[in-house]
């Protein structure tokens, strides 16, 4: 084998291994790009909600509050309009969705799955009281309160 060739030889180990290591480099930061990306658009849908529920408790409540006496409208509900809104959303990315679970809700819907209701308790526990806070958890892992920054 003569040099050129060995040369050559060298050249492709050293280009396999240089192209190896960008693709390590590559993947975590396009892994870590695609979770921001994610995680951006959950806090706009989630912005979004918190935009229905303050405009449904703002204005829509009180026009219907009058009206309560007699019967219930659910568009009064915050939760509800919200819920609502975010349906238009989730018909369009059927990946995204949003819940409002409870303990006590007043749709059955709305109540809280165990890991959910394990995930309620861990914030009221281990949250201090008066802190804001963003619960991150899925139902393979529970109870992960974060607190604001």
């Amino acid at each position: 084998m003569g040099i050129l060739a060995k040369f050559n030889l060298l050249m492709l180990a050293v280009t396999a291994i240089g192209v190896g290591l960008f693709a390590l480099a590559a993947n975590r930061l396009v892994n870590v790009l695609a979770r921001e990306d994610v995680l951006q658009s959950a806090r706009v849908i989630m912005d979004g909600a918190a935009g229905a529920r303050k405009y449904t408790a703002e204005q829509i409540t009180p026009l219907l509050k009058d009206r309560m006496e007699h019967r219930f409208y659910p568009e009064a509900v915050a939760a509800y309009g919200a819920k609502r809104s975010i349906d238009v959303i989730e018909a369009k990315y059927p990946d995204y969705s949003y819940r409002e679970a409870a303990l006590n809700p007043t749709n059955p819907q709305d109540r809280a799955a165990d890991w959910e209701a394990r995930m309620s308790a861990a914030a009221r526990t281990e949250v201090p009281r008066g802190t804001r806070t963003r619960l991150i958890a899925s139902p393979s892992g529970c109870c992960a309160p974060r607190s604001r920054s």
